[in-house]
């Protein structure tokens, strides 16, 4: 009985181990998600402001 209560014991310790790990993993990939979205708002407008200096020069190149 020792013996199972022991191995009872170490799967207990093993899983609370795996659950933590989890959570640590869960909260990486939502700091992960914030800065990507975080990252994605900072550079659209950059982004729009390039496009558009983009579509100037070529339709003033076009002459259009």
């Amino acid at each position: 009985m020792a013996v199972v209560q022991g191995r009872l014991g170490a799967f207990a310790a093993i899983l609370a181990e795996s659950q933590s790990q989890r959570a640590m993993i869960e909260q990486l990939y939502q700091d992960l998600a914030r800065h990507r979205d975080a990252e994605i708002s900072i550079e659209l407008p950059t982004l729009n402001e390039s496009l558009a200096a983009i579509g100037t020069f070529r339709l003033g190149r076009d002459g259009r």
